[in-house]
C-alpha cells in the first residue's frame, strides 16, 4: 500500500514495522520489507539488521538469522543481544556458544543478554556454564540487576543445584517480589516443599 501511494517507508519506521510483523509471525510481508532495505542500502544498519535478525528468529528462520548476523560490517551489542534473544528461542547451544563468541570479542553484555543466555543454560541443565556466566555478572557489575539475579536463581534450580540458588537469593540486597517467587518454586520443583512452604510464608 505505502508503495502504491510513493510513501516509501523510511529508516526509523522499518524496526517498528519488522517487530509488528514479527510478533505475528507473517513472514512474507517482512521478507518484501527485507529487500526493501537491502536494495536502499539500509540492510546494514545496525537497528535494522538487529530487527531482521529478531524477526527471522522468532519466524525459526535461523540460517537467515545467522547470514543477517553475518554480513553486519560493524557488529555491536544491540546486534549480539538479538542475535542472543532470537538463537535462545530455538537452539539452546548455539546460544551458549554465540555468548562466548561475544565475550572473546570483547562485546560487554547487557542484563538482557545474560538473561537470555542464563534462561537458555537453565533449559540445557549446564550447571558448568551456569557457574562461569554466574561469575561473569558479578565481574562486569550486573549483581544487582534484580531481573538478572532472579534469572539466575531459575538457571540453578533447573539446573538442580539448590545449594547456589540459596546462596544468590542470601546474597540479595534487596529481595524483591520476582526472586522470592524464583526461589519458592526452585525448591517445590526439586521437591524441597518444606522451604518452598516457610519461603513463601517468609514473603507475607
Amino acid at each position: 500500500m505505502l508503495k502504491h501511494y510513493n510513501l516509501l517507508p523510511y529508516n526509523p519506521l522499518i524496526p517498528s514495522i519488522l517487530k509488528a510483523c514479527g510478533g505475528l509471525h507473517c513472514l512474507k510481508p517482512d521478507q518484501q520489507l527485507h529487500v526493501l532495505t537491502i536494495l536502499n542500502g539500509w540492510s546494514l544498519h545496525p537497528f535494522i539488521a538487529s530487527s531482521l535478525i529478531l524477526f527471522y528468529a522468532k519466524c525459526g528462520e535461523i540460517e537467515i538469522v545467522c547470514k543477517v548476523f553475518d554480513e553486519m560490517p560493524e557488529k555491536d551489542l544491540v546486534a549480539g543481544s538479538a542475535l542472543v534473544s532470537g538463537m535462545g528461542w530455538w537452539r539452546c547451544f548455539e546460544t551458549v556458544e554465540v555468548f562466548k563468541e561475544m565475550c572473546l570479542a570483547g562485546f560487554k553484555a547487557d542484563g538482557m543478554t545474560v538473561s537470555s543466555v542464563l534462561s537458555t543454560v537453565g533449559e540445557l541443565g549446564d550447571l558448568g556454564v551456569g557457574v562461569m556466566i554466574h561469575g561473569y555478572v558479578w565481574k562486569n557489575g550486573l549483581g544487582e540487576d534484580k531481573w538478572v539475579v532472579s534469572v539466575l536463581i531459575d538457571m540453578y534450580e533447573k539446573c538442580g543445584s539448590t545449594v547456589e540458588m540459596m546462596r544468590v537469593f542470601d546474597e540479595m540486597g534487596c529481595k524483591d517480589v520476582g526472586a522470592r517467587n524464583a526461589l519458592i518454586s526452585g525448591f517445590s520443583r526439586n521437591g524441597l516443599t518444606d522451604e518452598a512452604l516457610e519461603a513463601w510464608l517468609l514473603r507475607s
